[in-house]
């Protein structure tokens, strides 16, 4: 809807259909978002307004930018996991195959999930590899000076760009190839820069991130 009128009613004909149906909603367990609010609405129909709500495990801001909260949730989440990591592996007889399933295999999945509709920055992911490079110093008990090469070698580890652009191209495929006609409504203009990328992805990808996406 493009304003609180025509929200309402669209509200009052989801009720309506709802009703007939033997569907009641719930407003309590409702949230509203309205994007660039200027008018600093309160409620309608009964139903809160709030400044993001949660959907899909995704924290959607009222905001141009509409997952900068997910972003600062995602860093301070790799931040505190990464920290526990010396108390995850202090006392594991193979600290190597217990640090990398750690992280690999239960943190990662968590912190990426959702990544192929979220822009991160440059200066985000080079965060996030920050972070996760100190996890397998960790993990290998190396030095300040050791080389990131080989602490991502010895671990078996992909860049976190490479993971974002992996994700993008994958979103970006299914987008494509599927049969939902809603996601395919786009501009001819984005749909052909999509297959494009998909056709020749080395051209949009970094050097040294090449390999690794072959």
């Amino acid at each position: 809807a493009d304003s609180v009128e025509n929200a309402k009613h669209n509200l009052n004909i989801l009720i309506e259909v709802s009703k007939k149906y033997g569907l009641n909603l719930n407003r309590e367990k409702c949230k509203i978002i309205i994007y660039n609010d200027t008018e600093n609405t309160k409620e309608i129909e009964g139903i809160k307004v709030e400044e993001n709500v949660k959907y899909l495990g995704v924290t959607i801001d009222n905001k141009k930018d509409l997952f900068k909260t997910q972003r600062e949730m995602t860093k301070k989440k790799a931040e505190k996991y990464a920290n526990m990591t010396h108390g995850i592996i202090c006392k594991s007889v193979n600290r190597i195959l217990i640090g990398k399933t750690y992280w690999k295999c239960v943190i990662l999945p968590s912190l990426l999930q959702n990544i192929g509709i979220i822009k991160f920055n440059q200066k985000e992911i080079s965060k996030l590899q920050t972070i996760e490079n100190g996890v397998y110093r960790k993990i290998l008990e190396g030095r300040d000076n050791t080389p990131i090469s080989v602490l991502r070698g010895e671990i078996g580890s992909s860049l976190m760009e490479t993971r974002f652009i992996e994700s993008k191209l994958l979103m970006a495929k299914s987008i494509i190839e599927g049969e939902n006609e809603l996601t395919k409504k786009n501009s001819s203009k984005g749909k052909r820069r999509q297959e494009k990328y998909l056709e020749q992805p080395s051209k949009y990808i970094p050097t040294e991130n090449r390999n690794e996406l072959q």
